[in-house]
């Protein structure tokens, strides 16, 4: 495995699915294998609750996430992509509050994975989890308490909080166990630490080079070579030659 994970799991919790309406409660994000799971929450934002505006200043929270994003080869949110929410809501915060919205970014978005190879009743991140037998499955935080939060109830924004953190991890451990079935993936390895006659070899997700030939499949223009990650599970393309 790479010594360290440049791809970011993300996850929101915000006061009304709309950006222009709603705003961020709290956030919570991890570095893929890291022990440390970051969060943030509206009600340590500095002058909080002093003015009405400062109810839904989620500003800082907003400039902090698409630092943090921005810095990443990969987000993994979960029905968090474009055309979605999490990273959708992200850039209407942030340019609703003039700060310079997101970059493009590499998202990988397990629940597309999960929608168009798994069949299943339901897609939810709950569903998918409870399928893959997580250690840590997604849980039901009732209505009272996001109400609570919204309005200022400390008690209740920690139970929030400590909901989104479940969430990431929960959503780290579906990102993992999917792996074998995503047919791509944003190259998030560092390919220093590899020797370039071997850079085929090299897993785009972990970046570990203990991979095994996968055989090959036909388009109608090229055979393409494909790779499976040892450490990770990853089907991966290593590499196309044309036909004939």
């Amino acid at each position: 495995m790479s010594k360290r994970s440049d791809t970011l799991i993300l996850d929101l919790e915000t006061s009304d699915l709309a950006g222009n309406r709603g705003h961020i409660l709290c956030a919570a994000a991890k570095w893929w294998k890291s022990d440390k799971v970051m969060s943030w929450r509206l009600d340590d934002v500095p002058g909080y609750g002093t003015t009405p505006k400062s109810w839904r200043n989620d500003g800082p929270i907003v400039r902090e996430l698409v630092k943090l994003a921005t810095s990443a080869k990969a987000v993994v949110a979960y029905y968090g992509g474009y055309g979605k929410f999490d990273i959708p809501f992200l850039n209407t915060r942030a340019v609703g509050a003039g700060i310079t919205p997101l970059p493009q970014l590499s998202i990988v978005d397990p629940y597309t994975t999960a929608r168009g190879k798994l069949r299943l009743a339901r897609n939810g991140l709950d569903s998918v989890s409870t399928l893959l037998k997580c250690k840590h499955k997604k849980y039901h935080l009732p209505w009272e308490d996001w109400h609570n939060a919204k309005f200022g109830d400390s008690a209740a924004m920690s139970k929030l909080v400590k909901y989104c953190k479940n969430d990431v991890i929960c959503l780290e451990e579906v990102y993992e166990k999917l792996l074998p079935l995503m047919n791509s993936h944003p190259y998030a390895a560092d390919p220093s630490t590899v020797n370039p006659d071997h850079r085929h070899r090299q897993c785009p997700a972990c970046g570990s080079t203990r991979t095994m030939s996968k055989g090959k499949r036909a388009t109608k223009t090229f055979i393409v070579m494909r790779r499976e990650c040892k450490d990770c599970g990853h089907n991966f393309q290593s590499g196309k030659k044309k036909a004939g």
